[in-house]
C-alpha cells in the first residue's frame, strides 16, 4: 500500500499488521479508522451509544470490516464484568456497524 501504518502495541497490533501484509485476502487495511457509533440497550434497559475508534479498517477480497486487537487476558477481563461485551451486544455492535457503511437500515 505503500503507506505508514501507525500501532501501540507490539505485542497485539503489530503482529496483526504482519498478518495482513501477507495475507492474500486482505486488499488494503486502514489503521485508526474514523470513530463509529455503537447504539445497545444496557443492563438497566437504557438505550446507550459509545463512539469508538476501532484499530483496523481492513478490506478483503469477501468482505469488508472493522477489526479490534485485544490480548485474550483482557478479553476475559472485560466478560467477567456484568454486562459488558456480552454476545448480545456484540451482535448490536455488529448491527450498528453494518447500519454505519449502509449495509442495513
Amino acid at each position: 500500500m505503500r503507506v505508514t501504518i501507525q500501532f501501540e502495541s507490539h505485542r497485539v497490533e503489530l503482529p496483526t499488521i504482519y498478518k495482513f501484509e501477507h495475507d492474500e485476502e486482505v486488499l488494503e487495511f486502514y489503521d485508526q479508522p474514523p470513530l463509529i457509533k455503537l447504539d445497545y440497550q444496557g443492563k438497566n434497559g437504557l438505550n446507550l451509544g459509545v463512539l469508538h475508534t476501532p484499530d483496523f479498517f481492513v478490506i478483503r477480497n469477501d468482505c469488508v470490516g472493522w477489526e479490534e486487537c485485544k490480548k485474550f487476558t483482557l478479553v476475559k477481563q472485560l466478560l467477567a464484568k456484568p454486562g459488558c461485551f456480552r454476545d448480545k451486544k456484540v451482535r448490536v455492535a455488529l448491527k450498528a456497524a453494518r447500519r454505519e457503511i449502509g449495509l442495513e437500515p
